[in-house]
């Protein structure tokens, strides 16, 4: 008979997209919630961020601000697919453009933050398409100076100028602007070494199981809860 395996092999695993994750480095995925997010420097969402951080595995890191799921336990350690940002959601640079500023400056110094999270934590990381080079939903102009159009937008879709869950509308908004990739080279640069950096240290990053993940990721006392530090000890069972 055949046996399911997640992608990390963990027999009788089924992934899945840890929204818990999401909320706690970015925030809801509703664009005009400022409330939480731990990236925005405000401490908001930090033990939630250290139950993201070790792959979901236990509720010894969780807090009332995210909500585990019963398929994140100590035997599937590769079943939280960590992300924030996938096609039915605000991109992480529109987020961060109404959150906290959309100066480019910003969007690139918080994506690249929120990123390094989705990389080095515990699970699997999920990296939407154009997420390293700032990629935008933003509804186009034109659209909202013609009545007809602005008045049929789904509001539970568009919020802020911005659109969230995108998938009924034109490439307008669901295109890839490749220039994009030139603007923020400095971000594509980042993110690809952070993909060379977990791939080639899977004993740091990629651990075989919840017990080993909560022995071997050791967060450090910092007295500040916009700080969060960190000690991995590598998985004996990887050779990499």
């Amino acid at each position: 008979t055949m046996e399911s395996k997640s992608s990390t092999g963990f027999q009788g695993v089924v992934g899945a997209f840890n929204d818990g994750f999401r909320t706690s480095v970015k925030g809801e995925d509703y664009i005009g919630d400022r409330g939480r997010g731990w990236i925005y420097g405000n401490g908001n969402s930090y033990e939630g961020l250290k139950w993201a951080v070790t792959g979901a595995v236990s509720n010894k890191y969780n807090s009332s601000s995210v909500s585990a799921v019963s398929v994140y336990n100590d035997v599937s350690a590769g079943a939280s697919i960590n992300y924030v940002e996938c096609h039915d959601g605000s991109t992480l640079a529109d987020k961060i453009s109404v959150t906290v500023g959309g100066s480019l400056s910003n969007r690139q110094k918080y994506t690249e933050l929120a990123t390094s999270l989705v990389m080095f934590s515990q699970g699997v990381s999920f990296i939407h398409a154009g997420q390293e080079m700032l990629r935008s939903k933003k509804v186009p102009t034109e659209w909202l100076n013609d009545p007809a159009i602005k008045a049929d937008l789904n509001t539970d879709h568009y919020q802020s100028g911005y659109f969230t869950n995108s998938y009924n509308y034109s490439d307008a908004v669901n295109g890839i602007n490749w220039n994009w990739a030139i603007t923020n080279s400095k971000t594509v640069s980042s993110v690809r070494d952070m993909i060379e950096l977990k791939k080639d240290h899977r004993a740091f990053f990629s651990q075989s199981n919840g017990t080993n993940i909560i022995n071997n990721v050791v967060f450090k006392g910092t007295g500040n809860n916009t700080l969060l530090a960190y000690e991995i000890t590598p998985d004996s069972s990887k050779t990499i």
